[in-house]
């Protein structure tokens, strides 16, 4: 029928599966392509296919069915990164797989990632420095139910400063922390070193560095802190360099990036 029109449809099924203390049905075989429901009853039936008990879901609520929805993600975590992002988590063990949706500035949600197997990480690619992203992670269990969703947001960048915890844009007096997000996308280990140099007038002041070696097909955030003094009394700058090694050549992999006052 047309959408809104009042129609009574009967159907047997034979339970198939159980979770969590409740019951799940899956219509096939060509009843009806599409169809909405505003009002749902469900019966046990006999061996002849005679109705058994009351009503298994009281008064046409869906509500006893929401209650097989999977919970959310816990200990979801960003990385930021020069062009993306990493997320992570820590995936239940009753969840099939995970739908990651960019959310737009009206709302709607789009796929951008499924993420399958015992992965609890995402790489995110190809976006705007600077700019604000909104993401949902939904957990999907293995009756396609998906979790309420866990929202983050991010903003992509080379490197992101910290003080006292709060990302900050401009320059500030006291301990100042780079971070930067690094992938090793080869087959070996990889040296990656963050150093930070603090600049007076021009003149380099103070510079530290944090060396790690990358273990391959991995991520790693690198941190590395100074301390600021009062701007007042002079004109600083913030540098921060990603390099491959602190032995023989060094080689910049990302330009300098500068945090002025």
């Amino acid at each position: 029928g047309e959408p809104g029109e009042n129609l009574n449809v009967s159907y047997t099924a034979e339970v198939t599966a159980a979770y969590s203390g409740n019951i799940f049905f899956e219509i096939t075989g060509g009843l009806i392509e599409d169809f909405w429901i505003d009002d749902l009853e469900i019966y046990a039936a006999d061996s002849n296919g005679t109705s058994i008990g009351n009503n298994l879901v009281l008064n046409g609520s869906f509500d006893s069915l929401k209650a097989g929805i999977p919970a959310n993600l816990s200990n979801v975590a960003v990385q930021v990164a020069d062009g993306g992002a990493v997320l992570s988590w820590t995936k239940p063990s009753d969840i099939d797989y995970i739908n990651v949706y960019e959310k737009n500035s009206v709302g709607i949600l789009n796929l951008r990632a499924i993420v399958r197997d015992d992965s609890t990480s995402v790489k995110l690619s190809g976006l705007e420095n600077g700019k604000e992203y909104t993401y949902v992670l939904k957990a999907v269990n293995q009756y396609r139910m998906e979790s309420e969703g866990e929202e983050v947001s991010i903003i992509p960048t080379k490197f992101t400063y910290y003080a006292n915890n709060e990302k900050i844009y401009t320059l500030t007096s006291g301990d100042v922390t780079a971070k930067v997000t690094v992938e090793n996308e080869d087959t070996n280990s990889l040296p990656a070193v963050l150093i930070l140099a603090l600049y007076d007038d021009g003149v380099l002041k103070e510079v530290k560095n944090t060396p790690v070696k990358i273990v391959s097909n991995t991520f790693e955030e690198l941190s590395v802190t100074v301390n600021v003094p009062d701007l007042s009394s002079g004109d600083y700058i913030l540098k921060a360099f990603l390099w491959d090694s602190l032995e023989g050549n060094l080689v910049p992999y990302v330009p300098a990036n500068e945090l002025a006052e």
